[in-house]
């Protein structure tokens, strides 16, 4: 084995990384940093919601459109919280797990979630 893995971060594409960015916060994602060297460049928005990250970015390329992010959650009150922040109801799938399925504005799903 190589080594410990120490991070793993996803990354979603957005034509508006800033939106995208304030879609995320009712999740506990803060905008953390900005890395725009022109700006008529795209720019690469880094979130963190404590030690866990998410990139978005409006390079072409850097991840491919409609991706997949799941967030899991500690309980299913924290779910719940979430669902109604975005005006939506979590339930139990078949794979017995409590999930709510959201898409963001470029069009993402997330899928925010915990063990039912």
């Amino acid at each position: 084995m190589a080594g410990a893995i120490a991070r793993v971060t996803p990354f979603v594409r957005a034509d508006d990384a800033l939106a995208a960015a304030e879609w995320y916060a009712p999740m506990g994602f803060e905008l953390f940093g900005v890395y725009q060297p022109d700006p008529h460049e795209p720019r690469f928005v880094t979130l963190r919601a404590g030690d866990h990250w998410l990139f978005v970015s409006e390079h072409q390329g850097d991840a491919a459109p409609n991706t997949l992010v799941y967030v899991q959650l500690a309980d299913t009150a924290a779910v719940d919280a979430v669902a109604r922040a975005y005006g939506a109801e979590a339930c139990t799938w078949p794979w017995d797990m409590y999930e709510v399925h959201l898409t963001d504005p470029a069009g993402n799903r997330v899928r925010v979630g915990c063990p039912a």
